[in-house]
């Protein structure tokens, strides 16, 4: 019978908010900036982020890493 290793897997949550400055009278459907939050499930560590372009860096950067951890 063979034996595999257990699959490694990462688990993060994904928040997502709008922040609005203040209120736009003048013109209030002028969007607010939206932030983003990962937080992972199993340490509870928060990674917070402005742009969602961070986010998919980010998350590609610690693929790389456990990638290259396996790999040793």
């Amino acid at each position: 019978m063979t034996v595999h290793p257990s699959p490694k897997y990462l688990v993060y949550t994904l928040r997502c908010w709008e922040e609005r400055g203040e209120p736009r009278e003048e013109n209030p459907q002028v969007p607010g900036e939206w932030r983003f939050m990962l937080v992972d499930v199993q340490t509870g560590q928060r990674h917070g982020f402005g742009v969602l372009k961070q986010v998919a860096e980010f998350l590609e950067e610690k693929l790389e890493q456990e990638s290259q951890e396996k790999a040793l």
